[in-house]
Order: structure tokens, then C-alpha cells, then sequence
């Protein structure tokens, strides 16, 4: 068996910022991060205090880089604090299988640290803000604070979820609801977290990468984005998505809401 390679320094061109003077209690308050976890569970000051003394940097990565890349050795998590990424996996005929978009809130690098070599390619698809910090860091802080261990089992989970309906969406969803289905989860994705401003979010995202996550072509999509904006569902103006009836739309794509029940200690 060959040793695993290593990813050199994450990625290169990336920009390391080693000061970590700014990344105190307050900083983190409205990270998405933090934000996440606190949907499931309430964080004391002490567990945000861990996670700040567990970030050893932060890491801006232009767009379209690579932050982990497949079948090289990640021992470093992520904590994505802003921008818009993908998690891929490149088939032996050359096409790509985008298993989700990565937003602000989300975490890379696992499950891929858990491993001798990465399972799939993380890439920017805008500039990227990221805290790091090495796998032992992250352990060692999951060791200590119990209750950011248990958040992060419960981000973990609705993870999964999400992806289990991806694959059920692309065997299952009519095009035209799979691009509906798109649309609605990341505008709930965003709002979770204060990334979308009423019914208005950021999409930088191509048809082509929206191809890629729902097997369907670029021009294939183009086509049900302009039957959305027949049906008078949404609105889309240079990178800009906005949802005129999030009702019908969320209808149309058979989207269902998983978010784990917040975790009770009285029943633990």
C-alpha cells in the first residue's frame, strides 16, 4: 500500500492570515459556524472561548482553488465562514458528480481527515473566508467541550440527510422539480445561518455546477430556470436569486425540511 500524499499546505495561492487577535468570543457570536451549532444545542461562553483557542488561522482562497483535493491527505478542518464552495468527485470517463454546494456555516475537510487520503475535491467557487485548524486541534477540543461534540454529531447528521435527498432527488425529481428543489434548499441554507436577506440570497453559482449536483445538462437547466421565472416563482438578476413565492416553490420541489430536534439534556 502507498502512503497517502499530502495536500502541500492546503492549497498554494492561498492567503494565510496567522493573526488571530480578531477571533475572540465576540468575533465568533455570529460566525455561521457557531450559528449552526447553536440551532442545536446551547453553547456556553466557555465552548465558543474553546473554539476560538482551537482556530490557528485564517485562510482566503481565491476562486475556483482547491482547498482539499482527492485522494491527497487532509488533516486540517475548515470552518467556512464566507463564500460559496463544492464537494465533487471526478468518475474514471472524466465527468463530475457534485455531492453538495458548501456555504458559509458549513465544514471541510471531514469526513476526509478521517481518512488516509481524502474521498473528494473541495473547490472555491468565489473567494472563500476560512478559520482552520489542524485534526488534533479539532479533537482535542471535541474532547473538552461536550456540548460542541454533540453539535457537531448533530451537524453531522443533517449533512447526511441532506445528501440522502440528493440522491433521492436526482433518481426520483422531474428535472423541473429538481431545479426547484435546488433553489429552495439554498435559500433555506442561507437564511439559517443570516446569509439571505428577506426572500433575496447570493447564487454564484453556473448552470453548469447546478447541472453537475443535479444530473441534468447546462442548457437543461437554463430551460427550468426560465419555466420558474414563467411560473412566476423566482427572479434572478446578476448573482442574484429572488424567491417571489416560496410556498408554491418549495411545493413544486418536493422540498421537506429535516433539521434535527435541538438537543434536551433532560432527556439525556
Amino acid at each position: 500500500m502507498t502512503a497517502a500524499r499530502r495536500w502541500p499546505g492546503d492549497n498554494a495561492s492561498a492567503t494565510k492570515i496567522p493573526n488571530r487577535s480578531d477571533l475572540d468570543r465576540s468575533a465568533l457570536l455570529g460566525h455561521p459556524f457557531v450559528v449552526r451549532l447553536k440551532s442545536y444545542v446551547d453553547l456556553t461562553n466557555a465552548d465558543i472561548d474553546a473554539i476560538a483557542r482551537s482556530i490557528e488561522r485564517t485562510l482566503v482562497v481565491p476562486k475556483k482553488n482547491s482547498v482539499v483535493l482527492e485522494g491527497y491527505q487532509c488533516a486540517t478542518v475548515h470552518l467556512v465562514k464566507q463564500g460559496f464552495g463544492i464537494r465533487y468527485k471526478v468518475l474514471p470517463n472524466g465527468k463530475r458528480q457534485i455531492l453538495n454546494v458548501v456555504l458559509p456555516g458549513d465544514v471541510i475537510g471531514l469526513p476526509g481527515a478521517l481518512f488516509n487520503r481524502a474521498l473528494y475535491t473541495v473547490a472555491s467557487m468565489t473567494v472563500m473566508t476560512l478559520h482552520t485548524m489542524s485534526l488534533d486541534a479539532f479533537t482535542q477540543m471535541a474532547r473538552a467541550t461536550p456540548n460542541v461534540l454533540l453539535a457537531m454529531m448533530w451537524l453531522a447528521e443533517h449533512d447526511l440527510t441532506m445528501i440522502g435527498d440528493h440522491l433521492i432527488g436526482i433518481g426520483r425529481l422531474t428535472p423541473l422539480e429538481r431545479v426547484a428543489n435546488f433553489i429552495f434548499e439554498m435559500w433555506i441554507r442561507l437564511h439559517s445561518v443570516g446569509h439571505a436577506v428577506g426572500n433575496s440570497i447570493e447564487l454564484p453559482i453556473s448552470q453548469h455546477v447546478i447541472g453537475d449536483a443535479l444530473g441534468l445538462s447546462a442548457p437543461h437547466v437554463n430551460r427550468m430556470l426560465r419555466r420558474l421565472k414563467d411560473l412566476g416563482l423566482i427572479a434572478i438578476t446578476q448573482g442574484s436569486l429572488f424567491i417571489k413565492d416560496a410556498e408554491e416553490l418549495q411545493l413544486l420541489g418536493r422540498y421537506k425540511s429535516h433539521v434535527p430536534a435541538r438537543i434536551s439534556f433532560s432527556r439525556l
